[in-house]
């Protein structure tokens, strides 16, 4: 008789499947992109980090493991935005900044 085999371990935070993630920036007022914008998203469980800058278009593009994250909004180092999300699948996350964001 062979033993049972045991389960494999569970993986590491580098291990777990990543996702791409376009995070979109804009102004809420009128809807503009908003570009040179910090983006970091903060893994709520192991607190690995993705960040970038969003391009002309308002846009960055990230790659994380799916769970809970902080995100958050930088305009020339300074903290405009943050908000919690969840990340499951591959997804586009719009970040509407306020009317008193540069």
């Amino acid at each position: 008789v062979t033993p049972p085999k045991p389960a494999p371990p569970e993986p590491t935070p580098t291990e777990r499947p990543r996702v791409a993630i376009t995070v979109r920036v804009s102004r809420a007022a009128d809807a503009q992109p908003v570009g040179g914008a910090r983006v970091e998203l903060v893994d709520a469980r192991t607190g690995a980090t993705a960040a970038g800058t969003s391009d002309a278009s308002g846009s960055v593009a990230l790659s994380a493991a799916p769970g809970g994250y902080r995100a958050s909004v930088s305009i020339d180092g300074r903290v405009v935005l943050t908000r919690d999300l969840q990340v499951e699948r591959s997804q586009t996350i719009d970040l509407e900044l306020s009317d008193g964001a540069p």
